[in-house]
């Protein structure tokens, strides 16, 4: 078994230095390679390395993303892997996740993002949990595309498997929750799970959905803007006021309450007015297909503002940042973005 391992940083590739301060550096990037080879010695496994950035990933760049894209689709053409694996920090990964899918989904090998919540050195870390976890997903040969392997923290069955994970679809991702590292996908929709050196899939998972990152134009090479000004991206907390609508903004997102909720009044009539006048798409995320809606949902419909049902925010976030950094038609893929993990199709030549 081949598996190519792109070393980005991270927790994962870090240590505490003399002043207490965890950083990162290339001497620790390659410690999981090291932890596994020596834990799991008869795996069977081939490990091909390449470390294109050493980064804390809250310092990703679009720069890097496109970096990154680059080094997996190098390495897929090879047609050498049998699957590959990429080092992460926590604080970004649901991002590089969302936009790895979109850009490189039809990839025909599975593409494992793993990160640690602690540095692997200490006995909390989840790090060559992941690891392996990503091994077996990629040995089961089960799925292709960008996913992510993780271990949360905190597990209530304490007959469960140590070395247990959960591989999630990279564009499910919910984001972070507050003061923890643990990894959710949208509505427990996770895709299989590592278990007793076995990967069960999830009976419930929408593989026709799944199915759609065949979409995507593998070889196209995209290019993603250094900043999102293109994306006006608002959440909503009380007492807000909803901002200026700059030039050049081509769409806007709105968060929002765990019902699928705004705050429905003049101002915001009076600014979907200007964002229409400017024909401005505007879309919101967190409403359910299946849950009763209030009336304010059927107000900011009225507005405009289309819901984006069943979807994970960060992913659709980014898909607008990579629709708009390639002059895509916005409207046209959120239309047929009722999924949430379709797949944007690559830009017209």
């Amino acid at each position: 078994m081949n598996i190519f391992t792109i070393l980005t940083g991270g927790t994962i590739g870090s240590k505490i230095n003399n002043d207490g301060f965890i950083a990162n550096g290339s001497e620790t990037a390659y410690r999981i390679i090291e932890m596994y080879n020596k834990k799991y010695s008869e795996s069977g496994c081939t490990f091909t390395t390449q470390e294109p950035y050493n980064i804390l990933s809250e310092n990703i760049t679009a720069d890097n993303i496109l970096h990154l894209a680059d080094t997996v689709r190098s390495a897929v053409n090879t047609k050498k892997y049998d699957g590959i694996i990429i080092t992460h920090g926590t604080d970004t990964l649901q991002y590089s996740a969302a936009l790895l899918s979109y850009m490189l989904g039809d990839a025909k090998l599975p593409i494992v993002l793993v990160s640690s919540a602690y540095i692997l050195d200490d006995d909390r870390a989840n790090g060559l949990i992941n690891f392996n976890a990503a091994v077996n997903f990629i040995k089961s040969k089960t799925g292709t595309g960008v996913y992510v392997s993780y271990r949360n923290e905190y597990i209530n069955n304490a007959e469960e498997d140590l070395e247990s994970a959960t591989i999630h679809a990279g564009t499910r991702l919910q984001p972070p929750v507050p003061y923890s590292s643990d990894i959710y996908s949208v509505k427990d929709s996770w895709f299989a799970k590592y278990s007793k050196g076995k990967i069960m899939l999830n009976p419930d998972y929408n593989h026709v959905t799944g199915a759609k990152h065949s979409m995507l134009g593998f070889y196209h090479d995209y290019t993603l803007t250094p900043y999102s000004s293109q994306i006006l991206y608002i959440n909503p907390y009380v007492g807000m006021d909803l901002p200026n609508i700059y030039y050049g903004v081509k769409a806007i997102l709105f968060g929002s309450y765990h019902s699928g909720t705004i705050c429905v009044d003049e101002k915001l009539k009076k600014f979907t007015e200007e964002a229409s006048a400017k024909d401005i798409p505007m879309f919101i995320t967190g409403l359910s297909e299946n849950c009763s809606v209030y009336k304010t949902v059927n107000e900011y419909h009225r507005f405009g503002i289309t819901p984006l049902k069943e979807s994970a925010a960060i992913s659709q976030y980014c898909k607008l940042w990579l629709a708009a950094s390639n002059n895509q038609n916005i409207k046209n893929i959120m239309s047929e973005s009722m999924a949430d993990d379709h797949i944007i199709p690559p830009p017209k030549a």
